[in-house]
């Protein structure tokens, strides 16, 4: 069965702004409304190390059949969401 999850990853990229000078650039910077309006990279970079899956937002997604249709949704324990928050492959083993 295959599950469809949430993920998260960061990119980095560089947009051009149209400014009078370096005071009306700060000003359009700061400004909400040209942030929400801002376009997005046209060459963004993924930012190395960034991929997380989001267990905040995990339950509730779907899985899907064998057949393609859209099968239970997932439902995890909260200690199941806390050990893919915090995997123990990053934890060094104790030899003790």
């Amino acid at each position: 069965m295959e599950f469809t999850i949430p993920v998260a990853y960061e990119v980095w990229g560089r947009v051009t702004v149209d400014a009078e000078d370096e005071r009306d650039l700060a000003k359009k910077l700061s400004s909400k409304d040209f942030i929400d309006d801002m376009p997005l990279p046209d060459e963004p970079e993924y930012v190395e190390d960034s991929y997380q899956i989001d267990t905040d937002d995990i339950n509730g997604s779907a899985s899907v059949t064998d057949d393609g249709k859209q099968g239970p949704d997932i439902n995890l324990t909260d200690e199941e969401l806390k050990a893919i928050d915090q995997p123990t492959w990053d934890q060094p083993e104790d030899t003790s």
